[in-house]
């Protein structure tokens, strides 16, 4: 990610390897998320996908925020295209 820190990039690639579900999901939002803002919409995307897909019952709160997050990356990228 052209705009982060060394220190930043270093992290955002470790998260996803903790032992703790909770945070690899939490952190796999948050790097989707700075991805839609900067642009990478289709990054954002491969990201959010498989989060989604483990929990793809919208009526409980299991990631609603994963959801939300891959939404606003659709309509970004669908926005930007035209």
């Amino acid at each position: 990610i052209h705009c982060w820190t060394n220190r930043e990039a270093t992290l955002a690639r470790e998260l996803p390897k903790s032992k703790a579900a909770a945070l690899v999901a939490d952190a796999t939002v948050l790097l989707a998320e700075t991805l839609r803002t900067v642009g990478r919409y289709a990054d954002a995307r491969k990201e959010l996908e498989p989060l989604v897909a483990k929990y793809p019952d919208p009526t409980k709160a299991d990631h609603m925020r994963a959801r939300w997050q891959l939404a606003l990356t659709k309509i970004a990228a669908r926005l930007n295209a035209q």
